[in-house]
C-alpha cells in the first residue's frame, strides 16, 4: 500500500514536470512567433513613418518654391482646436511696412486721428558685431483703419543699437514705449526701458532704465494703465506666476514699487498645461468689462524645434489684481507659422508672439485686433471675436480655493 502511494506521488510529480516543460517549449515557440510579428509591425510602422517623412519633405519643397511654408504641428498641439472653426479668429492679415524688410514683434495702439500707431522691431545683420551678430532697432508706422501704411520711421532714437520688442501704452494723454535693451556690463544683460513718445514729432524722450537687479535678462513686462482716486499711473505685470505687479509712479525715474499683498494672492493655480510651456508676458493689458485683458505667450521644444503659442487671460481691475480667467488652450489658426524664415530668424523656431492689441466696436460686437510677430520675420494682425474668446476662458481659483 505504501509502495503504491509513493508510486502515485512520483508519477504525479513527473507528470507536472512534463507539463511544465511542454509549457515552456510552447511559450518559447509562441514568443518567437510574436517577436516575428512585432518585428514586421515595427518595420511596417518604420516604413509608414519614413513614407510620411518623404511626403512631408516633398510637400515642404513644393510650398517653399511658392515662397510658402507648410507646417506640420507637433504632438503637443495635435488635439488643439482651430480657433477659426470655433469662430474665435475672424481674420488674419500680414502687414507690410514700406521699406522695412522682416519687421516683427509689433505693438499697436489707437492713434489720435482715426488711425493706429504701430511700433516694431527689425534687425540688420552685422557679422563682425559681438556678442550679437546684428543690430536691432525699433521702428514706427502710422496705419489707417484698414492697416495700410501711411507713414514710416525706420529707426527711433533709443540711443542704442540693441533695442528689442516694444510695447506701447497710453497713460492719460501721453504715450509711452517700453522695450528691453542691452546694458553696458561685462556680462550680457538686458533691462526694460521706458520712454515718452511724441506723436507729432515722432520722437522719443525721457528714456529711463528700469533695471531692478532681479535677473540678468529682463523681457516681456506687460504695461497697463491704472486709475484710482483720480490718479492715473503706469503699472507692469512682471510675471504671471506668481502674478507679480510693479508700479512706476514717475516714468522719468527708476523708482519701482513691487506691490505685495497679504497672503500672497498672486500664487494661483493657472490651468495652462505644462506641455505648452511656462506662461510669459505678451501684450499690454487693457480694461474691458471691468477687468484687464491681455494676451501672453509660452513655448516648448519638440523634435529640436522651439514652438511659441499664444493665449489670453484676465485679471482684476483693482488691487490685488488677482487672475480671473485664462484660455483653456492655445489660439491656433490656419496659416499660423507659415512665414518663411528670413534675415536673422532662427530656422528652428516656430513663433507667434503677441505684443499689442486694439479694440473695435463693429455691429454691436467687440472685436480685438492682436498684433503679432511671426517666426521673427513678419507682422501679423489676428482679428478675434471677444465674446467667442470668452467662451474658451476658464476661471482661475484664488489661493483660498474660491472662484473669482
Amino acid at each position: 500500500m505504501q509502495k503504491t502511494a509513493k508510486w502515485a506521488i512520483s508519477s504525479l510529480i513527473l507528470l507536472m514536470l512534463c507539463i511544465t516543460t511542454l509549457s515552456v517549449v510552447f511559450h518559447m515557440r509562441d514568443s518567437k512567433k510574436i517577436a516575428k510579428i512585432e518585428d514586421k509591425l515595427d518595420h511596417k510602422e518604420w516604413m509608414n513613418n519614413k513614407t510620411l517623412e518623404v511626403l512631408q519633405d516633398n510637400l515642404t519643397h513644393v510650398f517653399s518654391s511658392l515662397n510658402k511654408r507648410l507646417t506640420f504641428f507637433p504632438a503637443n498641439l495635435a488635439d488643439v482646436p482651430c480657433s477659426q472653426e470655433k469662430g474665435i479668429v475672424l481674420q488674419v492679415r500680414t502687414i507690410d511696412i514700406d521699406g522695412i524688410p522682416s519687421p516683427y514683434n509689433p505693438s499697436i495702439i489707437e492713434g489720435k486721428e482715426n488711425d493706429y500707431y504701430l511700433f516694431f522691431r527689425h534687425d540688420i545683420p552685422i557679422e563682425a558685431c559681438k556678442p550679437i551678430p546684428f543690430h536691432s532697432y525699433i521702428g514706427f508706422a502710422k496705419l489707417d483703419k484698414r492697416f495700410n501704411t501711411m507713414e514710416v520711421v525706420e529707426k527711433l532714437n533709443t540711443k542704442s543699437k540693441y533695442s528689442e520688442d516694444p510695447r506701447v501704452i497710453k497713460i492719460k494723454d501721453s504715450y509711452y514705449l517700453s522695450y528691453n535693451d542691452l546694458l553696458s556690463t561685462p556680462i550680457y544683460c538686458r533691462s526694460i526701458h521706458i520712454a515718452k513718445w511724441n506723436p507729432e514729432s515722432q520722437k522719443l524722450s525721457q528714456i529711463t532704465n528700469l533695471d531692478q537687479h532681479i535677473q540678468p535678462i529682463e523681457k516681456n513686462w506687460m504695461p497697463f494703465e491704472y486709475t484710482s482716486g483720480g490718479n492715473t499711473s503706469l503699472h507692469f505685470v512682471y510675471s504671471m506666476y506668481p502674478h507679480k505687479i510693479l508700479h512706476v509712479q514717475d516714468p522719468k525715474k527708476n523708482i519701482v514699487q513691487h506691490l505685495t499683498f497679504e497672503g500672497n494672492p498672486g500664487l494661483q493655480k493657472i490651468t495652462w498645461t505644462d506641455r505648452w510651456g511656462k506662461v510669459r508676458g505678451g501684450t499690454p493689458a487693457k480694461l474691458i468689462d471691468n477687468e484687464y485683458l491681455a494676451f501672453f505667450h509660452s513655448s516648448f521644444t519638440e523634435n529640436d524645434t522651439v514652438w511659441y503659442v499664444m493665449g489670453a487671460y484676465t485679471f482684476e481691475a483693482k488691487p490685488p489684481f488677482r487672475i480671473k480667467s485664462i484660455s483653456s488652450y492655445p489660439i491656433l489658426f490656419k496659416g499660423i507659422y507659415d512665414t518663411v524664415h528670413c534675415n536673422t530668424a532662427n530656422h528652428k523656431l516656430r513663433c507667434i508672439f503677441p505684443s499689442g492689441f486694439v479694440v473695435e466696436k463693429k455691429n454691436n460686437r467687440t472685436i480685438l485686433h492682436v498684433s503679432c510677430g511671426e517666426n521673427d520675420s513678419a507682422v501679423k494682425m489676428v482679428t478675434i471675436d471677444y465674446e467667442k474668446l470668452k467662451e474658451i476662458m476658464v476661471k482661475v481659483e484664488n489661493p483660498t480655493g474660491k472662484k473669482k
